[in-house]
């Protein structure tokens, strides 16, 4: 769900988006096609999109 609405005009001012994954932007540790649309909007405006997380990548 959007903070706020966002128009075109406000989109002009912002280059990157960083956002945290796990729990975030996932649902039982998987992206919904709802959000790999809105990474395809995202795109298309000309934003980027910065995936961050806390999670080790490495050792467990």
């Amino acid at each position: 769900m959007p903070l706020l609405p966002i128009n075109q005009s406000d989109l002009s001012v912002i280059r990157l988006i960083a956002s945290d994954v796990d729990g975030t932007l996932t649902e039982n540790g998987k992206f919904n096609p709802d959000f790999i649309a809105t990474l395809h909007r995202l795109r298309n405006a000309g934003l980027k999109l910065l995936l961050v997380t806390g999670r080790s990548a490495g050792w467990v």
